[in-house]
């Protein structure tokens, strides 16, 4: 109970400090934001800009706090810092429910208390923090029905439960499918009924979301990815996926092959164990609970239905951990060194804990940063011109008007027609946006960086690097601001001659 206890008090206390660090929005954010900001109720119900995808109460929540005045940072993100760390304490609890051994639960959950991944999504103005609180439950009120030998069939919460969770997670279709196939397969146990009572309500529920909101979003096929079955580096992604969900900057490993492979060997071997003691100890049906969810998604990005990014597979996860929970207590009992094994899980939670040190647990400046440096340096009339990237971003912040945000002339609106949603970004030609450019006046320009938000030494976007080589030779480079997330350059007013 202590080492339990001490879990998800350092757990809690690491997603709370990230909270408190307050980084500066980033472009995935205000991208919903956005949509939140500009439109009502009612409108957020219909299809959303810049190709962003969100359950209903997540945006409404999200505009009551914009209504209120309470549209920054910490406001923003306060759900996701809830959800993350509920259902850290609802996994602790769900794996005990479904008795794991001792040790496996301990692991288990000081793996997730100490996951980089879980704790940079506590942090992020995006639903994904919930969808793992959401599978969290599902798990916890499914368990019941597949391991227990006196669960009441008269217990209807798994009903509502089933009925409910589509309309604030998405990706609860994938658990409510693992869930149902389960309680198929339970069938002489508990009877079909449950299971088809069950099916009818997801299929009734998830059709109604699709109608109202699910299809709105299709439009962003063409700007995401899925797995390649036909293709090595495919799979392999595919069964690391719910690794990187939690820590996506192990994905740098892919630079050194063997330990990238000596890390996709273990996790498939421990899933594989974990299913086989899962299974031993009270069946098949619940290993299908535990594993289906993540199989589900894989065909569903196979048949291109559902993104491949490793953070829209947080829902997977609790399933993964609880199979390397069972996975951890068989060796425990089989291994006659438990200091081996003991060893072998402290080095495995100490890298967690370096790699969020390493990665996440410093503050790193952004577009907030950036305009502050606009801000204390502009002289009257000057300019500022953004990248797709940063364009969201800026907008909002002259929304929220923080450090007097609102004042800077933006040159936004011609822009936004290459917006993310509109164009690919990666497609964009520098020729296409010189004449965007004013010719005269001194010129601010701002970018955030290509990729992860909060991966090191990553470039802005090749075009936005050619237009500024392009001012460079017409103007003088007056003032500049670079940090890991966003780069800043001032250009004089007049040209070179």
């Amino acid at each position: 109970m202590v080492s339990a206890i001490a879990a998800l008090i350092v757990g809690a206390g690491l997603r709370l400090w990230f909270y408190l660090l307050n980084d500066s929005f980033w472009r995935d954010e205000t991208m919903l934001l956005l949509n939140v900001a500009k439109k009502s109720f009612w409108g957020l119900i219909g299809p959303l800009e810049y190709a962003q995808g969100c359950p209903i109460p997540v945006l409404w929540l999200y505009h009551s706090f914009y209504l209120l005045g309470l549209g920054g940072e910490l406001p923003m993100r306060a759900m996701s810092l809830a959800a993350s760390i509920l259902s850290l304490f609802l996994f602790y609890r769900l794996a005990r429910l479904a008795q794991v051994h001792e040790k496996g639960i301990l692991f288990s959950t000081w793996l997730l208390a100490l996951s980089p991944g879980a704790i940079l999504f506590a942090a992020q103005a995006k639903p994904y923090a919930l969808d793992l609180l959401i599978a969290c439950g599902f798990l916890y009120v499914a368990a019941p029905w597949l391991i227990a030998s006196n669960a009441s069939k008269r217990n209807t919460l798994l009903f509502w439960y089933g009925g409910v969770a589509p309309w604030f997670s998405f990706p609860a279709i994938f658990v409510a499918g693992g869930v149902v196939g389960g309680l198929l397969l339970n069938a002489r146990r508990r009877g079909i009924r449950p299971a088809l009572i069950l099916l009818s309500v997801v299929v009734l529920s998830f059709s109604l979301e699709y109608l109202v909101v699910i299809r709105h979003g299709l439009s962003s096929r063409g700007y995401v990815s899925f797995l390649d079955g036909g293709s090595p580096d495919g799979l392999l992604l595919g069964t690391m996926i719910p690794l990187l969900a939690y820590n996506p900057f192990l994905v740098s490993l892919k630079e050194y092959p063997l330990f990238f492979n000596a890390l996709w060997v273990m996790v498939v071997n421990l899933t594989i164990v974990g299913m086989w003691e899962a299974g031993r100890k009270y069946g098949l049906a619940w290993v299908a609970v535990l594993i289906s969810p993540l199989l589900i998604a894989l065909m569903a990005s196979a048949l291109k239905q559902y993104p491949i990014y490793p953070r829209c597979y947080l829902f997977a996860t609790p399933g993964l951990y609880l199979l390397i929970g069972y996975a951890v207590g068989y060796l425990f009992k089989i291994i006659p060194w438990p200091k081996l094994v003991n060893t072998s899980i402290i080095l495995v939670l100490f890298l967690c804990f370096i790699s969020f040190i390493n990665n996440i647990g410093m503050p790193m400046a952004g577009v907030r940063e950036g305009l502050r440096f606009i801000i204390n340096n502009q002289q009257k009339d000057d300019i500022v011109a953004c990248d797709v990237y940063a364009l969201p971003t800026v907008t909002y912040y002259q929304l929220i008007r923080p450090d007097n945000a609102a004042a800077l002339h933006c040159n936004v609106g011609n822009l936004d027609k290459f917006a993310w949603g509109r164009r690919n970004p990666h497609r964009i030609k520098y020729e296409e946006i010189v004449p965007l450019i004013p010719q005269v006046g001194r010129i601010w320009c701002i970018a955030e960086a290509d990729g992860y938000t909060r991966e090191k030494d990553r470039g802005v976007l090749g075009y936005w690097q050619e237009l500024t080589k392009y001012l460079n030779l017409e103007r003088h480079l007056r003032a500049s601001f670079i940090s890991g997330r966003v780069e800043v350059k001032g250009f004089s007013r007049r040209n070179r001659e």
